[in-house]
């Protein structure tokens, strides 16, 4: 029978961008590394001038998000949730 492994995790960072377009990332690590690289669903966002951009390099025990500045002199948190689903 196969069994199935959700994650949910809060993200949360400060970030100063010096102008438009510039990219911020950041590494997270899953708490159990799974048997097979898992689906992943940013399900919350909020920000001030940040947007988050795309899940990079997937593997069976993290990936990294990267966030994008919408504007020069954007200065606040990017903060949101995702969700991993994947076999276990």
């Amino acid at each position: 029978r196969c069994q199935r492994y959700y994650f949910s995790r809060d993200y949360q960072k400060r970030q100063f961008a010096t102008d438009s377009n510039q990219y911020s990332h950041d590494e997270t690590a899953f708490p159990t590394t799974l048997r097979a690289a898992p689906t992943l669903v940013w399900t919350t966002s909020g920000s001030d001038g940040w947007t988050q951009n795309a899940f990079e390099n997937i593997t069976t025990s993290g990936t990294r998000i990267d966030f994008r500045s919408s504007a020069s002199g954007a200065n606040g948190y990017m903060y949101g949730s995702f969700t991993a689903t994947a076999e276990l």
